[in-house]
Parts: structure tokens; sequence; C-alpha cells
């Protein structure tokens, strides 16, 4: 009889549920406070667990069943409701999330597979053959081997490839250690093959390569830079040791997926490497910063936006054509808003009101949980054009939308005779959203929930960063890695937080001239102790055995990862002789791997068992001086700290007639604000003369600090600027170039 009764009441509860309708419209927030705005409406008891908070919603809802509304909001947080008590907790759905992890991975291989079958089918039709002169073996990149590395990816098969995770590598060997897998049988063949196609590349490279008094000066000058990555080919007289191929996946920015094979001899120097690209997934072709293309004929109604999320896509335009970021202006409404990610979602400006357009127009209830990833600040590269229903559903989805269905005889209700529209996938866009149309319903999901939670910006931690820079003028190191604990690079890891720490931050973003922010580095730099911070300032050492179980694994995923590059410090290439050149050599090593010739610079060669106990980490301590513009023609950035290398290229620019188009593409500033800047220059020493290195700035810009003009800057700092300068106009690198006549000699737009 009791458990009749429960049932009876469990059987009246789901049907009170099912005539329960709600009304209710939100721009993006964060999943609690929908969850909690639900239930004050609809006098039902609903809660959001702490797991779900970060889940972001739009929702539409007019007249709807809340049980319906339960469901898709399950559906689209990967989540499930769990009753406790009288109470309904959203939560995850930890099996869903695991079969799609699967599917993903699984997807991630079917697409592999495609890019080799296309490949070799390309191969096959045009083998591909060294173009005659060109340097031999060029910054380790040649047409020597695509063919043999494409067949050692099809012989180690696309399951085991796509198990890469991203942003790391794995190593295939022939005869693997246990950090290494082992090699199929099938590859020795192949491996065999490159041989031959090498030591044929290698005799014709003897007898085409120019003599070096034949050289123009600026090309030696160039290839003695380069090292051993400009070597020529030279002949293998023997069967090699030993053969490594080298998975590394990394990000959007990183290049995508890769390959590299090397061959050692029995004293574990290289005889030979081939590099490919098996996969990318850059958004948009490089060459649109160059040759913008005119936005897309976009058809429908335009969606009509508020004045602050018209202002924002208006950004977007700007954005899209070189240089306009040099004098782009946001209004005081527009940075006001910015500074609270936290009231003022990211996603609550041109998303949320396109969702809500479309969703009113076609009369249909709107469930969205959007992926940050379609918030990326590199999308903004590209014209978009007059935003409609049809434009906004395909930039979200990475394809073309649906068409409408027909309109239900009321809200949320379907007649019974329209057809469900298909989902529109992501298809190779996994920071995509997948959009769907039926029955009343526009439900709108993350292509890939996983991801979709990695690069959620916490908005907390985003608002916390943005006001130390607001009341202090600048953000420091700790503030900065403080945050990068809560959240990912902002240009690939973090897309939500682009335009925002751009604006508020952009030393978060990169380090100068200097590159991109070492992210992994900030993170460790992050888990450290105050103590351990202070002695490492002081020159101490700290030995990899003494780390915390969470510092060895992010001193792992460096040294190990997919941009990982030791430096063999006895010997070997010469070291840069100014900044320009380290930059490009740093980048060229972390894209590539060390040009080395040694096998120290494979790290699963040099640390077979994984980190080394007596491996330490050092850090040399230096300070210089940096400025910050206080007036300048763009608001993007305004908040960078300029050193003496980029006030340095930016004379150089403004004064060398080769140099005139780049320089009209720069903003212009004249008053600024000196400060200090500390440099951490790490060593993570992972055996005798071999480490794995990075570098963090700590600017320090008081709201306080004196303002000077920029040809009145203090006497020490106007030399370092003077000096970088003239360094720059003998590098070999611009020298080549201009001898190339790679840069254009435009004269500046007014």
């Amino acid at each position: 009889m009791r458990k009749l009764i429960w049932l009876a009441i469990l059987a009246f509860a789901c049907a009170a549920s099912a005539q329960t309708k709600v009304t209710y419209t939100t721009v993006a927030v964060n999943a609690k406070k929908a969850v909690d705005e639900l239930a004050a409406k609809s006098g039902m008891n609903l809660r959001c667990s702490a797991a779900m908070s970060q889940e972001i919603l739009i929702l539409r809802l007019q007249d709807a069943p809340m049980d319906e509304v339960m469901k898709q909001l399950a559906a689209v947080t990967m989540g499930a409701w769990q009753k406790e008590g009288d109470i309904s907790y959203l939560v995850p759905n930890t099996g869903a999330r695991l079969l799609e992890a699967n599917k993903n991975q699984q997807h991630f291989a079917e697409r592999i597979a495609k890019t080799l079958k296309t490949a070799q089918e390309q191969l096959a039709k045009a083998p591909a053959a060294p173009q005659p002169g060109m340097p031999a073996a060029m910054f380790g990149i040649s047409p020597i081997g695509g063919g043999s590395l494409n067949k050692l990816a099809l012989a180690i098969g696309p399951a085991q490839l796509a198990s890469v995770p991203e942003n790391g590598r794995v190593v295939f060997s022939t005869s693997p250690n246990r950090l290494q897998r082992g090699l199929p049988a099938a590859a020795m063949p192949i491996i065999n093959e490159f041989v031959l196609e090498y030591n044929r590349a290698a005799a014709s490279a003897k007898h085409d390569e120019p003599a070096k008094n034949e050289q123009p000066p600026e090309m030696a000058a160039f290839m003695q830079l380069l090292g051993s990555r400009a070597r020529k080919p030279e002949q293998i007289t023997g069967p090699p040791a030993k053969a490594l191929v080298v998975a590394a996946r990394r990000g959007m920015m990183g290049g995508g997926y890769s390959m590299t094979l090397k061959l050692y001899d029995a004293q574990g120097r290289i005889l030979a490497t081939a590099n490919t690209n098996i996969s990318t997934e850059m958004p948009f072709s490089p060459m649109d910063l160059l040759q913008p293309k005119n936005p897309p004929a976009n058809s429908g109604k335009e969606i009509a936006l508020s004045p602050l999320s018209k202002e924002l896509y208006g950004i977007g335009e700007s954005l899209s054509v070189l240089g306009g970021s040099s004098r782009l202006k946001m209004s005081k409404e527009l940075t006001e808003a910015l500074k609270d990610p936290v009231e003022h979602d990211p996603l609550s400006f041109v998303h949320s009101e396109a969702l809500i357009a479309i969703a009113t127009e076609r009369n249909e209830q709107l469930v969205a949980d959007l992926p940050d990833g379609v918030m990326s600040f590199l999308d903004n590269l590209r014209a978009k054009g007059k935003l409609t229903a049809q434009s906004y559903l395909s930039e979200i989805s990475g394809q073309g939308a649906p068409a409408p269905p027909a309109k239900p005889a009321k809200p949320g209700q379907a007649t019974g005779d329209e057809p469900a529209a298909e989902a529109v996938s992501s298809g190779d866009s996994p920071d995509r959203a997948k959009v769907q149309e039926a029955n009343g319903w526009l439900v709108v999901s993350p292509a890939d929930s996983d991801k979709a939670r990695t690069q959620r910006t916490d908005r907390g931690s985003l608002r916390t960063l943005i006001r130390v820079a607001v009341t202090q003028g600048y953000v420091g190191l700790d503030d900065l890695a403080d945050y990068s604990l809560k959240n990912g690079s902002p240009l690939d890891a973090a897309p939500a937080s682009g335009m925002y720490i751009m604006t508020f931050a952009p030393n978060a973003l990169q380090e100068g001239m200097m590159g991109l922010t070492n992210w992994d580095l900030l993170k460790f730099y992050g888990l450290l102790g105050g103590s351990q911070r202070q002695s490492l300032r002081e020159g101490g050492r700290l030995a990899f055995g003494q780390l915390s179980p969470a510092q060895q694994n992010q001193t792992a995923k460096m040294v190990f990862g997919a941009d990982a590059a030791l430096t063999i410090d006895s010997g070997g290439r010469k070291q840069p002789s100014d900044p320009l050149t380290e930059i490009i050599t740093t980048q060229l090593d972390r894209a590539l791997g060390s040009a080395e010739n040694d096998y120290r610079s494979e790290p699963t060669e040099v640390m077979p068992n994984g980190l080394p106990a007596d491996g330490f980490i050092s850090v040399k301590f230096t300070s210089e001086p940096i400025a910050q513009a206080q007036t300048m023609s763009t608001d993007l950035g305004r908040m960078s700290s300029l050193s003496s290398l980029e006030l340095g290229i930016f004379k150089m620019f403004k004064e060398d007639p080769k140099m005139s188009q780049l320089a009209g593409a720069m903003p212009t500033f004249d008053d600024l604000k000196v400060g200090n800047r500390a440099v951490y220059a790490f060593s993570f020493n992972v055996a005798p003369g071999v480490s794995e290195k990075g570098t963090l700035n700590d600017d320090r810009i008081p709201k306080e600090a004196p303002v000077y003009k920029l040809n009145a800057l203090p006497q020490d700092f106007q030399k370092r600027i003077d000096d970088m300068a003239a360094n720059f106009k003998k590098n070999p690198i611009w020298s080549m170039i201009g001898a190339m006549g790679m840069l254009g000699q435009k004269a500046p737009p007014p």
C-alpha cells in the first residue's frame, strides 16, 4: 500500500511538472542564476549543482511546458536532473559525457584518415620533387620525406594518432623506452625508402648548392643564423641506429597536428629529419590579413542590435581590415559594461540578442548553451557584413544554417506535420555549436561539450583581473598567475576573454614582441608558493624532487608537451646576438622542435624515465625600464607595456623607408608613463647542459608613475631604444627580407 501511495505521488508530481508552464527570457547568464529564476517563476523546487554553474544559458521561453524545458536544459548542458528529497538538481551526466568524448576522438581519427587519404592521392598524382634554387633543408622543412611521413602515419594508424592529447606529443620508436610507443613492423620499409630519397636529395643538393661566394651576403648571414636548421643534407652511409616519429598536437595558434621523423646514428647524432602537417585547425587563412575579402552577401532581414552590441559587432568589422585596430576607439558606456563580465556576460551582447531575435521572429522557444569558442578573437579578422539569421547561425555552427521550419500553431507546441530540421553540426570545428530546430524549439549546444567546458572563461576571475588593472593601472605577474590557474590562454584556450584581455590587460596575452605569453610557464609560476618564488628570485634552485604533485605535472607538461624545445648549452648552435633573432629562433624551435643535432634535444631520450629527481629549476632575474602609452590612437592594447625592444622596432619602422607600410598600420602614441619590468628567465634543467627555457615579465607601472614625451624619455631608456633600433637595422633577417622585396614601400595612410 505504501509503495502504491509513493507511486501515486510520483505520478502526480510528473503530471504537475508537465502541466506547469513558464515564460522567461534572459540574455547569457550562468546556469545557477537561470535555474534559480526558472524555479521562482514555475514554483518548482529546482537547483543547479556547483559542477554545472559554469554553463552559460540563453533562454527565450513563452508559455513553455516545464518538463520540456528541463529536458532541453539537460540536453544542451550534457547534464541530468537528479532528485534529492523534494529538490531536483541539474548535475553532470557522466555517462553521456564519456560517450561523447569517445565519439569525438573517433571523429578526430576519421578526420586524420581523410586528410592522409587525400594527401596520398595527391602524392600519387604528382609526387613532390625538390625545387631548384631553394636553400637545402631551410628551416628544417623540405619537400624530402612528405610522402614517407604520410605512409608512416597510415602505418601507425589514425586511431593511435588521434589519441595524442591536445597540446601533447607522443613519440613512436623503432626501439621504444618506457615513454615511447613502438613503431609497427610496416614502418621499417618506409623508413628505408625515406633514406634512399634523402640520399638522392643530398647528392642533388651537393651539386646544386651555390658556392659561398655566389650567395648574396644577406642570405649567407641568414643561413648562418639558422645554424643546423639550414644545413644541407648529407649522405646516410649506414642503417640508422634508431628512428623516432614524433606526433605533436598543438592548438589553433600552434599550427595544428604535425609529425616529425628523426633518424639517429649509434652515437645519438641526428642523421636526418623530416616534418609535415597532418591537420591544421586555423579558423581563417593568414592571407586574409594581407588581402581582406569583401564581406559575404547575407540575405534576409538584418537583426536589430542594442547600441552596445552594435558597437561590439562594429569592432569586429574594424578589426577585419589590416591596421584597423590601430584606430579602434570604444565608447565610455561599452568600456564600463566590459569591466564586469559577471554582470554583463561576454555572450550577453551580440550572441544573446541575435539568438533571441531569431527565436522571436520564428516564434520558437529558445534554449541555448553557447560555447565560448563562438567568440574567438581571431574570428573578428574576417569581414562579416550584415547580421542576419542566416549569417549568424552559419557563423556559430561553422556550416550553413537550416531553413526555418514551419511555424507551429502556438509557441513550443507542434502541429504534428512540420518536419524536424536536421542538426547543424560543427563539422571540423569542435569549438562551434550545434543548432537544432524542430517542433517549435530552437536548441543550441556545444559541438564538443568537453572542449567547451575546458575553454569556458571563468567570469569571476576575469572580473577580478580587470578590477586590478583598473585600480592599479597595471596587472602584475602574481595577479596574472592567479588568473591563469582558472583560465587558459586568451587566444585559443579561453576565447571569450580575448577582447577583455586586449582591452584591460594586454600583457597577459603576449610578452611584447617576444611572442605570446608562455601560458604553461605562467600556470607553473601560479602554483609556486611565496617562499619558492622568493628563493628563485634570490638565485636559489628548486629541485624537481621537491615539487608538489601539481607542480611536477605542470613541469612535465612543459618539458614533454607539444611546445617542448630543449636547449643544449654546450657547443652547438651559436647563441642569438640580438632579441629579434632570439624571437625568431625560439619560435622556430617551438614550432618545429629544437635545431640541435643531438639526441639530447628529444625529451623522451634525455629523460627516458620521466622527470629526473635531481633535475632543478633556476631563474635569472633582471630588470629594465618600460613604458605605457597614455595617449594612443586605439583602445585595443592601450595598456600594453612597451620595452626598449618594442620602441626600438617602432623607431626603426618610422625611420626606414622600406618599413613605411608596416609603420602606417601601427598605432600612434606620444605621452608615455614609465615604470619597471622584472624579467624572470626560467631554466628547467633536465640533464647536464640540457634545459627547457622560458621567460615571464612582471610589469609595474603605477598610476602615479611619471609621464614623458616619446622624444624626451629618460637618458638610459632612450639609449636602450637607440641601441635596439641600430641592432635591428643590421639584423640579417631584416636585411634578407628587404633584399627579397618582401616589404612594400607604400606611404602610410593619413
